[in-house]
């Protein structure tokens, strides 16, 4: 049982490299972005604070848009960004 001064706190390096540098690296695999953020919206039910890296915006960032909409239904309604 969690006592009220427990928080759950999550913090994830999602590798949400943008497409084009994926692209020309091996290194940074952007083909299973999408799969990577259904995964971690399905267990955000687990935490009171979620914290990620690597969620890069700008040019083709329709799947960093569609994980704002997702944890925003989820319940965590208090989003930071760079942008």
């Amino acid at each position: 049982m969690l006592s009220r001064h427990n928080v759950r706190l999550l913090t994830y390096n999602m590798m949400m490299i943008p497409w084009l540098v994926g692209a020309t690296s091996d290194k940074y695999a952007s083909c299973s972005q999408a799969e990577r953020c259904e995964d971690i919206v399905s267990c955000l039910e687990n935490y009171d604070v979620v914290c990620v890296q690597e969620c890069f915006g700008g040019l083709m960032s329709e799947i960093r848009d569609w994980f704002i909409a997702a944890v925003t239904k989820a319940g965590f309604f208090y989003i930071h960004s760079d942008d």
